[in-house]
This record gives C-alpha cells, structure tokens and sequence, in this order.
C-alpha cells in the first residue's frame, strides 16, 4: 500500500499534513477497510523518509478527525467509514473533484489552487478559533502529542491549539512577542516553567502551568514491573529525580529503586544501567539514555499528559470567555 504514497519535499504542505491527507483518502474511499490496522509508525517513516514523530503526529491528527483510534502498545487501526463514503465527507470530495477540474479548465495550475486553498484555510481558521492558546513546550518534548491531547479535550469548543518550540522562541524573542502577547493564553507544562517564566514574566507574557499526570498506558506499564524488580531512574534535571522516584513508586510499590541520576551525571549512567532491570526516564532524557552502550532489558518513557482536574479548570476558564 505504501507504494502509492509520496511526500513532495517544495511543496509548502507539512509532511505530517500530506500523510495524513493520504491516509484519508486510503481510508474514505474504502481502499482501507475499517479495523484495519495501518502500517507501523517506523514502517511508514522509513518507506517515506521522515521522522517516526512526524508519522506518529498524521496517525493523531486522523484520531482527531475520527478516522483512526489507537491501541497502545499494538498500533493504530481505522475506525468505521460508512458516514464518511456516503455523508459529508462524498459530497464535499464531489465539490472538490469539480472545483479541481474547473480550475484545470480555466488553465489555474494545481500548485497555484494549492496556495489559493491554503490562504483561504488559515482565514477560516482564524475565523473559526475564536480563541488561541500557544502551546510552549522545549524541542525534545512531546509537543504535537501534548497539543493534540489538549485539542480532543477541547474538541467541542472553539480553541486553537498552537504548538510552539520553546528554543525557538528564545532565538527570536522579539519576532515572537506580538503573536504571544495577542494570544488569549500562553500554556507550558509545569516541569518547564524554570526555562519559560524568565525568559516571558518580565516581558508581560503570563504563562499557565499545565498541570500534568503520566498517561494511563505508561502507569500500566509501570504496575505490569513485577515483585523486586531493580529500577533505575533518569531524569534530564537534578529536580525532577526525586518526581520520577516518587511516579514510579505511587505506580508499583513493589519494585525496588536502585537510584536516581540526571543526564548530568555522565559518568555515574553507565553504571546504573548495569545493575538495574528497567530504566524509567523522562522524555527530555530519551537522548542521553539511547547513547548510552549498554541498556537494561526493559525501558519506560515517563510521558505526561493534561491532568483531568486541570482541564476542566481551563474549559471552564475558556467557557467564561468565550461566552463574553
């Protein structure tokens, strides 16, 4: 099946955004069966050349549409297409196919319809997003998963979610003002406050922790340990160490902590993991643990996502706003 894909390297279209549209396609006009599984995250990357996350973030944005729904730990599969081949979805491809030919016919090149098409979206999202939240969060982190966490729990409310790369705002900081200060709020998760407030509290630009909790199918995981089993624990700061420890235990009171280091410690890493039976890192970390030479037979990423009381704070912040 991926033979039929390709990513056009010019085009202004995201990568993400192409799968995905491919994707969709495969599985409106039935060409994907409904609970099929789609081809692995890796097996898409390597057979189109992209990062496993810009694949991982298409596969998210076709769970957003309704398309798709993941399993953890077993991939992702297509969900029931019936209202999509023969509702909205046919009569608006129908439109489409004739506004394509008609442009053709009036010699409108289709890069051309593409950039007109792509103007007109942003007006209308503009439009439609009545209020915009950007979403700060470092480069190693999970950005577009966390920014799409926060867009299904605000799915039925008219926010956007922005997802920036907090580096990149620290190398342009006066670019980035205007589109902070006009933003209705600015979130960041709490672990990386320490980085965001200095670098935003001083310019007016108020930042609302995101108050978070591991996801559900990592503190499975972290129950599944069995009795005594030796963890050792990697955290990208000094400070979280002692949060992990505390993560893990709350998770399975059973295992044993072997000891905490930061990635600063690089001489003490290697020989944690020799003498433990599962690393639990945090995501910021996930660089120092995969150059390490030697790894335990088990690893768990730490991966945190919008704590549920806090959601609902903030949808109840965004309700009180949107209905002035």
């Amino acid at each position: 099946m991926l033979d039929r894909f390709h990513l056009r390297r010019d085009s202004p279209v995201k990568p993400f955004v192409q799968i995905k549209s491919q994707f969709e396609y495969e599985i409106c006009t039935g060409r994907l069966a409904p609970g099929s599984r789609l081809p692995s995250v890796r097996e898409v990357a390597s057979a189109l050349g992209v990062s496993p996350v810009t694949v991982t973030r298409a596969y998210r944005e076709l769970e957003i549409a309704s398309l798709a729904v993941s399993h953890p730990g077993v991939g992702f599969f297509v969900l029931s297409t019936a209202d999509s081949q023969a509702g909205p979805h046919a009569e608006i491809r129908s439109r489409a196919i004739k506004f394509l030919n008609d442009a053709v016919d009036e010699g409108v090149g289709l890069d051309q319809v593409l950039q007109i098409l792509l103007a007109e979206i942003a007006e209308m999202r503009a439009k439609l997003a009545h209020i915009e939240l950007i979403l700060i969060c470092k480069r190693q982190g999970r950005i577009n998963e966390l920014a799409t966490e926060l867009r299904q729990s605000l799915s039925d409310m008219r926010v956007d979610i922005v997802p920036v790369v907090l580096e990149e705002v620290a190398e342009d900081l006066e670019g980035w003002l205007p589109r902070l200060h006009k933003a209705r709020h600015v979130l960041g998760l709490v672990f990386d406050l320490s980085y965001i407030q200095p670098l935003l509290i001083r310019h007016g630009v108020p930042v609302i922790p995101i108050l978070a909790m591991p996801r559900p199918d990592v503190k499975e995981r972290l129950a599944d340990l069995e009795t005594g089993c030796r963890v050792g624990i990697l955290a990208s700061l000094p400070d979280f160490v002692d949060g992990l420890i505390s993560c893990v235990v709350e998770s399975n009171p059973e295992v044993s902590i072997v000891g905490g280091l930061s990635c600063r410690d690089t001489r003490q890493i290697p020989l944690l993991m020799q003498s433990v039976d599962c690393v639990v890192y945090g995501t910021l970390a996930r660089q120092t643990l995969e150059s390490q030479a030697f790894l335990p037979s088990k690893s768990i990423e730490l991966v945190y996502v919008p704590e549920t009381d806090w959601v609902q704070r903030l949808r109840g912040l965004l309700r009180s706003e949107l209905s002035t």
